[in-house]
């Protein structure tokens, strides 16, 4: 074994093929398997299957290893010796996904490459054999063993233990199965992520067994699915931020992957080069993605070289983003901020995110209109999170407009396959102004008027409500848990440390009151990540009125005793104005039906069109 290091390669393969094989590296480890896996370790890394995105991290081997199993964003749960496939401690279908998968295995070869230790590769082939033999397509363990989404990501994980163990057959068998079963037009879901996820694993069965059949097949698939699936402007029609990261990796990893095999990559493909851009304006000062649709807390990806870099490093690399504004028509998003750090720290630039567009799909939720506020190191306006993926009250929560910054109506469902389209948008050097139209309430016109400040960092948003019979009207504020606000009148306040906000009503006097922590029905929570949900607070306003008009201010403060005064308030039946002082600085701020405009308190006043208007409103808060 000495002269091992002087063979070639494909001969070392070979060799290591057959003493696996022949049981030499499924008992106990001795010094000549130690030196052959670890020989053959440094001749060989794993191969590009071995570690695709999404794979769990090295250090799972190890826990593996000691008789656990962390499948995250769940807890650490034992592991059987010999599972029964059925397990599914968390009774949560995407734990179930995560573990017929097989994706776990993963980290047990990539240890093996990296150590030499023979334990973690016999560990790996005795698990992937093993849920095998008690899954045949006929008589499956688990009734998810062959769901199309963990059947797409096994064969990923059946294609590294090919590269790994060349010459087990029994690998190489399965994974022609699942390509067979790949191949097929009845199993293959032909849109969303799940579709990707298919063409990657059918790319991985071909490329690996030199069915160059299913990999033209895999191509001309998904040269069509990034076409359904991307829009121009480089969005996924998935509705949420997470899985447009996700989405990205999945397509640039298909291209990465046709490009070993040798095979041409489809030109349209080059959509995905778009969607980073979102990606940055889609993340937070804080570095981590604003929860829209399906998405958790968590830290923004910094994709090389691309303005989601800049983003997710707080400009510490990539390019700058061109726009503090940008609007995605067609997919329903809006982001607009203060800066990219130029004039104040990045962390305590302020952001905001408003939502609009199609129907709810995929992983959208029901969020028409809803809007995020961030601000001081801090997110002010919440959306509360995804809750579960499991059917029921708590996912028909956190997908309904309960759940999300908006006005509900009492007594009337709302429909989320209604659009509520985005109509005029104006952005200019210190604001943006953009109006919807929500029809979702069957019979009741609403709609919503968002006006940001980009010096100030504050929201005004007007939301009209109309309909043929007096209805109650909720607005809803969703707050982080932490941020204990206080309720005077008309005006809410947080109190922590730093980072805070103001909620002043402008327009009319609602019933304000603090919910949280309710559960019949659910309001009053947020869940940052999947499963798992606290108790925070939800600032509802209520109003009742065949036509019903909130104007309500929202400003960020560094501090929770931050002075903030409203001044010179006048209202007509088409606009606003009002004069602004925040810890000092004072703005004017004025719209009609038609324009609109912040300026300093030395410009000119507001236009004639509001002269004589009704005064009123709160002098100071």
């Amino acid at each position: 074994m000495s002269g091992i290091r002087h063979l070639p390669t494909t001969v070392v393969r070979g060799l290591l093929a057959l003493l696996i094989a022949a049981g030499a590296l499924v008992g106990s480890p001795g010094p000549t398997q130690a030196r052959v896996a670890s020989t053959f370790a440094a001749i060989s890394e794993p191969g590009p299957d071995c570690h695709p995105y999404g794979a769990p991290p090295l250090n799972l081997a190890d826990e593996i290893r000691r008789g656990g199993l962390t499948l995250r964003p769940f807890r650490s749960v034992p592991l059987p010796a010999d599972p029964t496939w059925r397990e599914n401690p968390f009774r949560d279908v995407n734990w179930v996904f995560r573990y017929q998968s097989l994706r776990f295995v993963l980290p047990l070869i990539r240890k093996w490459h990296r150590t030499g230790d023979g334990w973690y590769l016999r560990r790996a082939v005795f698990l992937v054999r093993d849920w095998i033999d008690d899954n045949p397509r006929s008589t499956p363990a688990s009734k998810a063993a062959w769901s199309d989404h963990a059947t797409a990501w096994r064969a990923l994980v059946l294609a590294c233990v090919v590269q790994a163990v060349p010459g087990a057959t029994w690998a190489r068998q399965a994974l022609a199965v699942h390509g067979r079963l790949l191949t097929s037009s009845a199993f293959y879901r032909w849109d969303g992520n799940h579709a990707l996820g298919q063409d990657r694993g059918l790319i991985a069965a071909g490329c690996t067994l030199g069915r160059r059949a299913w990999v033209r097949l895999a191509t001309w698939r998904l040269s069509r699915l990034v076409v359904r699936s991307v829009d121009p402007q480089g969005v996924t029609n998935e509705q949420a931020v997470y899985y447009q990261y996700y989405n990205y990796l999945g397509y640039k990893s298909a291209a990465d992957q046709l490009r070993r095999c040798g095979a041409p990559v489809p030109a349209t493909l080059a959509r995905i080069q778009k969607m980073p851009e979102f990606l940055a304006h889609a993340t937070l000062p804080d570095g981590t993605y604003a929860m829209l649709g399906d998405t958790v807390r968590t830290r923004a990806g910094a994709i090389a070289g691309t303005p989601a870099q800049f983003a997710a490093t707080a400009g510490g690399a990539g390019p700058r983003p061109r726009e503090r504004f940008a609007s995605y028509r067609a997919a329903g998003f809006a982001f607009g901020r203060t800066g990219w750090g130029e004039r104040r720290p990045f962390r305590d630039e302020a952001m905001y995110s408003l939502r609009f567009g199609p129907g709810r799909r995929y992983h959208g939720h029901a969020e028409h209109g809803s809007l995020t506020l961030y601000a001081y190191g801090q997110q002010l306006i919440e959306d509360s999170g995804t809750f579960t993926l499991n059917p029921g009250r708590w996912r028909a929560h956190g997908v309904g407009r309960a759940a999300h910054n908006v006005v509900t109506v009492d007594g009337v469902a709302y429909r989320d396959q209604a659009t509520a389209p985005l109509g005029r948008v104006r952005s200019g050097d210190t604001r943006d102004d953009l109006s919807i139209l929500d029809r979702g309430h069957a019979g009741v016109a609403m709609r919503r008027r968002v006006l940001f400040s980009r010096t100030g960092g504050y929201l005004v948003v007007e939301d009209r409500l109309s309909s043929r019979t007096s209805r109650t009207y909720r607005q809803l504020w969703h707050l982080d848990a932490a941020s204990r606000p206080v309720v005077d009148g008309r005006t809410v306040r947080t109190t922590r440390t730093r980072g805070n906000l103001r909620i002043i009503q402008l327009a009319v006097g609602p019933r304000m009151r603090v919910i949280q922590g309710r559960t019949s029905p659910i309001q009053g929570w947020v869940s940052s990540t999947l499963s798992q949900r606290r108790a925070a607070p939800v600032i509802e306003g209520v109003a009742r009125g065949k036509t019903v008009r909130f104007l309500t201010l929202l400003v960020p403060t560094r501090g929770p005793n931050d002075p903030v005064r409203v001044t010179n308030l006048r209202l007509t039946a088409s606009g606003w104005s009002f004069d602004l002082d925040v810890a000092g600085v004072r703005e004017h701020v004025w719209a009609t039906a038609s324009d609109s405009a912040i300026t300093r308190r030395s410009a000119v006043g507001p236009p004639r069109a509001l002269a004589g208007a009704s005064r009123g409103g709160p002098r100071g808060t």
